[in-house]
């Protein structure tokens, strides 16, 4: 067994990664059939199994973003430019799970994804260079999961760079101190939360014509420290009472930070 990071140990033999304190593994099955670039994994934990279907994609690192402020940002001479991005495929996973476990619904229930995503993104940034699998990501991507109260094929999801010699740059002497968190297991039963419900409010969508009182604006400072002329946190002080809104709708969406 070889500890790779944190709670997060490599069984070579096995080809698997296991959480020494919950006990889930994610272990390495093969590639798929005359598709070199499609890995097969599956998450493992107390007689639950799933598997995680998996492809490679070999492209600049920008060109999978989380939006457009990803964009052109790439300058830290740790961040890769070039590497393989590792994309769980939900909709071929629920489609295996479906046919190799003999079950009846097309695609997971809403606890059992949470358990599985919680568990193998963490995974797969851990996993090491294997001959069978072959260079480990520079980024992991997913596509399909629970969105909004119901199942999304089309969800797509991108998550940070994998930093070159991470295990290297991060705080191997605090592996000995205790955890900042517990483990915790997300219950497999937990039904899907309710959707989001979107309420138009069109004409009091302009916050500045309520007449709120003693409105103050915190400039944001860029990285030489110098003041940026548009944009900035505006919020009420805690201590003042939010007036100018009494005879408004009753249902609107406020967000304030108070200081």
């Amino acid at each position: 067994m070889v500890k790779v990071f944190g709670w997060w140990d490599f069984d070579p033999e096995k080809e698997t990664l296991i959480n020494r304190v919950t006990g889930e593994s994610v272990r390495f099955i093969g590639r798929l059939a005359q598709k070199d670039h499609w890995l097969k994994f599956q998450y493992e934990h107390e007689g639950v199994a799933f598997p995680i279907i998996v492809e490679k994609i070999d492209a600049p690192c920008n060109d999978i973003e989380y939006g457009p402020h990803d964009r052109g940002k790439n300058t830290d001479s740790r961040m890769p430019t070039l590497g393989i991005v590792w994309k769980i495929n939900y909709i071929r996973s629920a489609k295996a799970w479906q046919q190799e476990f003999g079950r009846d619904s097309i695609f997971p229930g809403y606890g059992l994804w949470r358990r599985v995503d919680d568990c193998v993104i963490d995974a797969l940034y851990f996993w090491p260079e294997r001959e069978n699998s072959g260079l480990p990501p520079v980024r992991i991507a997913a596509l399909g999961g629970w969105l909004n109260g119901k199942w999304d094929a089309n969800w797509e999801r991108v998550f940070g760079y994998a930093v070159k010699d991470i295990h290297r740059l991060l705080r191997t002497d605090l592996e000995d101190e205790p955890p900042v968190a517990e483990a915790w297991l997300f219950p497999l039963d937990e039904p899907a939360p309710p959707p989001w419900k979107f309420i138009d409010d069109v004409a009091h969508s302009d916050i500045q014509s309520w007449g709120f009182q003693d409105w103050e604006v915190i400039p944001r400072i860029n990285r030489l420290g110098e003041r940026m002329e548009n944009g900035g946190t505006k919020f009420l002080d805690n201590q003042i009472a939010l007036s100018g809104f009494e005879k408004k709708p009753s249902t609107f969406n406020l967000k304030i930070t108070l200081r």
